[in-house]
């Protein structure tokens, strides 16, 4: 008997058989998003009784529970890991809330407005305010220009357009200090309470935040200051690689942001970090600027 034709009759079914089973997995599989957490509280809180309930964390997972059809995996890193890992142009790895403008890393995708904070400043010793007020006014620029005041900050920090290239511009001078393996700024305040450092660049949330590690008497001694190069309400994106994947998710993210449910619940977070007097002006700034 010729089975020939019985054969090629059998074969294709069984081929189609298995391209059913390889489709119906392609199907299954979700796109897997790592999301990066840096640890600088209060905006991302990696230790403690709070760890988890930082105000950017807040709207990561405000991201991550509108998006359900894709695989989240949080991550902590450091400023300069999660810089370098993005280029990785296989994974779509993102980090849900980032001091920066747009193209200020190259090769990034950033969203619209995910939150609006209050800016960066300085802070010093109230003994020493003298050395850095002229006529009321606090000008980064000449501060940091003054070679006998140490400053401590961390590596790659975001702090304003005018505070950012600045710090950029001096980086390799001998009276700045960068903490390169954490964005934990605890470290720098304890310095400039022992007198190791003359100021502290970083945001008034976190550092109330950070006084919250020292008892009254040492917190007494500090004071938070505006610089007047940095005088307007700061925007944080979410950030993430630049190959099509990380495109295509970061326009799924800025749907996340135009939801009432994102911007109500990231608002409440936030409003817990900074001064009662500001929680009217950050309510209606973030309520015109979310998803913009």
């Amino acid at each position: 008997m010729n089975r020939g034709p019985l054969r090629r009759l059998i074969i294709p079914p069984i081929f189609a058989f298995f391209s059913i089973v390889s489709d119906a997995k392609e199907v299954d599989k979700k796109q897997e998003i790592t999301w990066f957490e840096v640890d600088f509280p209060p905006a991302y809180i990696v230790k403690g009784e709070d760890s988890g309930n930082g105000f950017a964390q807040v709207g990561m997972d405000m991201l991550i529970n509108e998006m359900p059809e894709y695989s989240h995996y949080k991550v902590g890193v450091n400023i300069n890991r999660l810089l370098s890992a993005m280029d990785d142009v296989d994974m779509v790895q993102c980090a849900p809330q980032l001091a920066v403008g747009i193209n200020q890393f190259p090769n990034k995708a950033y969203s619209k407005v995910a939150l609006v904070v209050p800016p960066a400043g300085i802070v010093i010793r109230k003994r020493d305010i003298d050395k850095y007020r002229v006529n009321e006014n606090i000008s980064f620029k000449k501060i940091i220009e003054t070679n006998s005041l140490k400053l401590g900050t961390i590596s790659n920090g975001q702090f304003g357009v005018a505070i950012d290239p600045l710090l950029k511009k001096h980086k390799d001078e001998k009276h700045l200090f960068f903490r390169e393996d954490s964005t934990n700024q605890l470290g720098n305040y304890e310095m400039l309470v022992l007198n190791r450092l003359d100021y502290v660049v970083d945001y008034p949330f976190s550092f109330r935040e950070a006084m919250s590690n020292f008892d009254v008497k040492e917190q007494e001694k500090l004071l938070f200051l505006p610089v007047m190069e940095e005088n307007k309400p700061k925007t944080l994106r979410s950030i993430c690689g630049n190959n099509k994947a990380s495109q295509r998710f970061v326009k799924k993210i800025n749907s996340v942001l135009q939801k009432k449910s994102y911007q109500d619940a990231v608002i409440k977070s936030l409003l817990q970090f900074i001064p009662k007097g500001l929680h009217q002006a950050y309510t209606e700034v973030n309520q015109n600027l979310i998803g913009k």
